[in-house]
């Protein structure tokens, strides 16, 4: 049907195992390591913000991750690496389109983020108290 099927998950691990030493940041084992956790943590955080427990927690992490990405993204460019970005899982050359993408993720994790800690100082609309009767 014009599909290929996708690959089993060992090979597309190994695959994004080779995305990651690509950028030429981390050690073999290194990559591996990441390359095997990364993708079930994100999904895992996905969830955690879906959920909206401990959101601040999980929203900064997950800000940090994505500046992370953003840094090896821009030092890959910057060293002109002629590498697959790695990134929603497609093919995709690094170039300066997927930096000012990457940014503007960043920019929108960031917002995230703000927007999460200025709504935890403002009382829970459940748990406000009631308004009090004059008598």
């Amino acid at each position: 049907m014009g599909r290929s099927p996708r690959p089993p998950l060992g090979v597309a691990l190994g695959f994004f195992e080779m995305q990651v030493s690509s950028y030429q940041i981390l050690s073999r084992e290194a990559s591996r390591f990441v390359a095997h956790i990364l993708p079930f943590a994100e999904i895992a955080l996905g969830l955690l913000l879906l959920i909206g427990w401990q959101l601040r927690v999980w929203a900064t992490l997950i800000t940090l991750i994505i500046a992370g990405f953003f840094a090896s993204v821009v030092r890959a460019y910057a060293m002109g690496l002629q590498i697959n970005c790695g990134c929603f899982a497609k093919p995709e050359p690094l170039d300066g389109m997927t930096v000012l993408r990457d940014g503007a993720l960043l920019l929108l994790a960031v917002l995230m983020t703000v927007f999460v800690y200025i709504e935890a100082r403002k009382p829970h609309p459940w748990t406000a108290a009631a308004p009090e009767q004059t008598i």
